[in-house]
C-alpha cells in the first residue's frame, strides 16, 4: 500500500484587496532541497492560466492545479510574545490543489503573483 503524502504551504495573497487573505498551496509528494531547510526559500512561480486555473512552475517542472473552496474558513494565528494568547494573522478560504504529476516546463512567459 503506497503512503501518499500531501504538502501544504500557506501563502499570503498579494492582490491588493486584503492583506489578511491567505491560500493553501497543496502538493502531492514531498518538497526537498539540497539545502538543509526550505523555510523561507523561493519554491517557484505561481501564475494563472486564462481559464483561471493555477499553474506552478518549480525549476523545470510545471504543475497544473485547481482552486478548491474550503468548506469552512481557517484562521491563521501566531503566538504573541508580549502577551498571553494568540493574535490572528489571516484567513484561509481556498486552496490551490496540485495533485497531478508534473510535466516538463516549456519556455513559458510567467508573471508570478507570489514570491
Amino acid at each position: 500500500k503506497k503512503n501518499k503524502k500531501m504538502v501544504q504551504i500557506y501563502v499570503r495573497c498579494v492582490t491588493g484587496n486584503d492583506d489578511n487573505e491567505w491560500v493553501i498551496i497543496e502538493l502531492q509528494g514531498a518538497v526537498e532541497s539540497k539545502d538543509s531547510t526550505v523555510d523561507g526559500a523561493k519554491l517557484g512561480d505561481l501564475t494563472f492560466r486564462p481559464n483561471g486555473e493555477p499553474q506552478l512552475i518549480i525549476g523545470r517542472h510545471q504543475l497544473e492545479g485547481k482552486i478548491v473552496k474550503l468548506k469552512k474558513p481557517l484562521i491563521l494565528v501566531k503566538k504573541n510574545p508580549d502577551q498571553p494568547g494568540m493574535c490572528v494573522r489571516g484567513v484561509v478560504r481556498q486552496k490551490y490543489l496540485f495533485k497531478t504529476r508534473p510535466r516538463p516546463a516549456a519556455e513559458i512567459d510567467t508573471n508570478p503573483i507570489f514570491k
